[in-house]
């Protein structure tokens, strides 16, 4: 079960109150749109590309779980459907 992303100020936030963190599209990418966003601030996010509401689905994961999972992509334990 996904969980809503919940957002929190930072301690660094600025004279706005804001610190961004900007979303990375993947480099296989195309411009058609047909891929994933990531996003670090302690917490990896990913969602799709295509979907960049504020209230889209965003899938989190603790780091060293998406460092095992890029592991097993670049390794071949995981192949492409």
């Amino acid at each position: 079960m996904l969980t809503p992303h919940t957002w929190t100020k930072s301690s660094r936030s600025g004279a706005n109150g804001c610190i961004t963190t900007r979303w990375h599209k993947s480099s296989y990418s195309s411009d058609s749109f047909n891929c994933v966003e990531t996003r670090r601030d302690g917490t990896i996010h990913v969602r799709d590309s295509k979907d960049q509401r504020a209230d889209a689905p965003i899938l989190q994961f603790h780091p060293e779980t998406w460092r095992a999972f890029i592991h097993a992509i670049t390794t071949g334990e995981v192949k492409k459907p």
